[in-house]
């Protein structure tokens, strides 16, 4: 692919011009490695598991329904990409298993995992009823924590590898459309990230979070207050789920081999810190 792109380029500032006008040029920085993504059939899910898949990867999607994941996984091998495809529900224990197992008896390893399950109950902290409040939690914290546990003594025989959450940028901030048990419970994946980092480290396991900003999705979007956050942004516009797949891919890889216990935000400069 680069020889007849780069073949006509006659000077340094024709060079630079077709890099700024590619927003990806395909490599293979993740040549080898296995990637286990959760929730992965469609939206930021499929996203990450597709850019994992084109630096090189082989992955791993799932989902509770069969025909996204048949459909999902037709995607990525058209776009020859390696992919197994996996029916889990993420909050139970018999799924995980079989999820794991899945993997490791196709390629005996998983070098990569972004458990990336998320649910959000349209309601603040106040209103949240304990059904609400149990379901966030489960979904977004504990089957996150559960899948990793589970994970570790599969990196461990390696010796390596690399677990990223997928938080957001509502642990750090209030924003109406993101409050209640679900930023409550991405918060938690933060504390996970720092607390993991340091018990993982000395066995060569990095553990660390993208917490993404406001996306150009719908569910952000169509929100009455989506205009308003936006006069937010230094960059004033949303960013998309390739801009997070992008931020996934680069902690996924040795290009990140001394981080570990950190949280990128990717945000487009809104402020959020804690």
């Amino acid at each position: 692919m680069s020889i007849p792109i780069f073949s006509k380029i006659k000077n340094r500032f024709q060079y630079l011009l077709i890099i700024r006008n590619v927003s990806y040029l395909p490599c293979t920085r993740l040549k080898d490695k296995v990637a286990v993504v959760t929730s992965s059939t469609s939206g930021l899910g499929f996203a990450i598991a597709k850019r994992l898949g084109l630096e090189g990867a082989t992955v791993s999607i799932s989902s509770r329904n069969s025909s996204n994941v048949e459909r999902a996984l037709k995607e990525l091998t058209d776009s020859k990409i390696s992919a197994v495809g996996t029916v889990c529900d993420i909050t139970k224990l018999k799924d995980r298993k079989e999820l794991l197992d899945t993997v490791q008896n196709a390629f005996g390893k998983i070098d990569i995992l972004v458990p990336h399950a998320s649910k959000y109950t349209a309601c603040t902290e106040l209103e949240c009823e304990e059904n609400n409040w149990n379901e966030a939690i489960e979904v977004n914290l504990k089957s996150a924590f559960f899948l990793v546990k589970e994970t570790i003594p599969i990196m461990k025989k390696n010796n390596s590898g690399k677990i990223i959450f997928i938080t957001s940028i509502a642990s750090y901030r209030y924003i109406d459309m993101f409050s209640g048990a679900f930023s409550i419970a991405k918060t938690g994946l933060i504390g996970l990230t720092k607390s993991l980092a340091w018990q993982l480290a000395p066995a060569g396991i990095y553990v660390n979070a993208i917490a993404p900003g406001l996306l150009d999705i719908k569910s952000i979007t169509s929100s009455e207050s989506a205009k308003n956050y936006i006069q937010e942004i230094p960059m004033k516009k949303f960013g998309t789920v390739d801009d997070v797949a992008a931020g996934v891919a680069f902690l996924a890889s040795q290009d990140a081999s001394y981080i570990t216990g950190e949280i990128i935000i990717i945000g487009g400069g809104m402020n959020a810190r804690l």
